[in-house]
């Protein structure tokens, strides 16, 4: 029972686990001099092509450069953690119930699924505005 309502913590937590473990790896495998497989054979930006820099920027706290860098996981970024705060502001401070577990019907992954492939052609056309999101 005690779980049940404490769900929306486990999110954030593992945020914060991944985060820990992701700046582990990529400080790794910058001192290896690795590069991205997919832009140095085809020339396109990959769907996490600057997702490292942006993440990097984030949690130096340098904002503009982080939405330079990839724009959609800045702003994934930001969605998580308002609905996070949201959801422990409203259980620990307000004492509500957290909500049922939602539902992730297979329509909500077809449109994530969809933005993430829209956003990685339309970062890959050299045009005026839409060379502003590649990396």
């Amino acid at each position: 029972m005690l779980l049940r309502r404490l769900w929306p913590l486990c999110p954030p937590l593992a945020a914060i686990g991944f985060s820990v473990f992701f700046l582990t790896l990529t400080h790794w495998l910058s001192s290896q001099n690795s590069h991205c497989l997919i832009h140095s054979s085809t020339g396109w930006h990959c769907p996490g092509c600057g997702g490292t820099r942006a993440f990097h920027d984030v949690a130096s706290g340098n904002g503009s450069d982080a939405l330079s860098h990839h724009a959609l996981l800045v702003v994934g970024m930001f969605s998580f953690s308002c609905i996070s705060l949201y959801l422990i502001i409203r259980i620990t401070i307000l004492g509500k119930q957290a909500p049922q577990l939602p539902n992730i019907y297979t329509s909500w992954i077809w449109l994530g699924g969809g933005i993430i492939i829209l956003f990685t052609l339309l970062r890959n056309i050299p045009a005026w505005p839409f060379s502003l999101l590649a990396p």
